[in-house]
């Protein structure tokens, strides 16, 4: 009888071991990215990204717009040229494959010409809200446009020619290092993608379509001057926990930008959270959003 609670003992610890073995290793130690060349460890974490259904993100990003000298671009372009403006976004993100659908909600501080406007950017469903000055605005987006509003946590989608840098921890995860090119046609397919389900970003304007299309695809190509990404990727499961990435387009834009001849974009992203329960709810009483509130910063 006296062996019969030792063996119990046991049977509970080979539970414990074999669940351990079942949740990738107790914690993530085993290196899933060993053997693994850089365009393989890439596709790897696209897969593994594709299957998370929430995150976490906080993303820094400055933009300067330049300008051609015949036709500046007018109302809030105008504002951005000639300056940086620098965006920080802090929140939670829920997509389409979770419970409750599609969402993110974004805690707002930007920063540009000596103005500091900090809100809230939310998107619940069919639905894209903008809290800021104490009032809450949905945003002239139809039902179908705000659903093609998504955000997937796939920074590997982005990169090409990847190179291994280095290995080091996140938050205390080790990650591996990869860096190379943007990959600007993915990021332009994307783009578009997203502005011909909601054109309404672009103030209503249509994205070109045929031989125009790729003539704009190729302006936008042959315009790039400098591109680098980079990312940190988990070697437990495979999943960005740092992405960043610097692009200077040099040339006309007006297919998009009107009056815009150039950008230097930099990016930066802090990933976590992954499959955590979150709590994102629209704002009560929404009022439609009016641009003319904010002429006076707009311009």
């Amino acid at each position: 009888m006296g062996r019969r609670p030792r063996a119990a003992v046991l049977a509970v610890l080979l539970t414990v071991v074999a669940a351990c073995a079942l949740a990738a290793g107790c914690g993530g130690d085993e290196d899933l990215t060993e053997g693994l060349s850089p365009e393989e460890i890439l596709e790897s974490s696209r897969e593994a990204a594709a299957q998370v259904a929430t995150y976490h993100a906080h993303v820094t990003l400055t933009l300067e717009l330049a300008a051609s000298g015949s036709a500046p671009p007018e109302g809030i372009l105008g504002r951005f040229v000639g300056q940086p403006v620098t965006i920080v976004a802090d929140g939670p993100v829920r997509r389409p494959l979770a419970e409750g659908g599609s969402a993110f909600s974004f805690d707002l501080d930007i920063q540009l010409g000596g103005f500091d406007v900090q809100g809230t950017l939310t998107k619940v469903n069919d639905a894209v809200y903008l809290s800021v000055l104490g009032a809450d605005f949905q945003l002239d987006l139809p039902a179908e446009q705000a659903r093609a509003v998504e955000l997937p946590p796939e920074p590997a989608r982005f990169i090409a020619e990847p190179q291994e840098v280095g290995r080091e921890e996140i938050d205390g995860v080790p990650t591996v290092h990869l860096e190379g090119e943007i990959a600007t046609e993915a990021v332009l397919d994307y783009a578009l993608d997203l502005f011909a389900k909601a054109p309404n970003l672009l103030g209503g304007r249509s994205v070109p379509e045929g031989a125009e299309l790729e003539e704009l695809r190729a302006s936008v190509i042959d315009a790039v001057q400098e591109s680098r990404a980079g990312v940190w990727i988990a070697t437990g499961d495979l999943l960005p926990r740092r992405a960043a990435a610097h692009l200077v387009l040099a040339g006309s834009l007006g297919a998009l930008l009107p009056g815009v001849d150039g950008l230097t974009l930099d990016a930066d992203a802090e990933i976590d959270g992954f499959d955590e329960d979150v709590e994102i709810e629209a704002p009560a009483n929404p009022i439609p959003f009016d641009p003319q509130l904010f002429s006076g910063f707009l311009g």
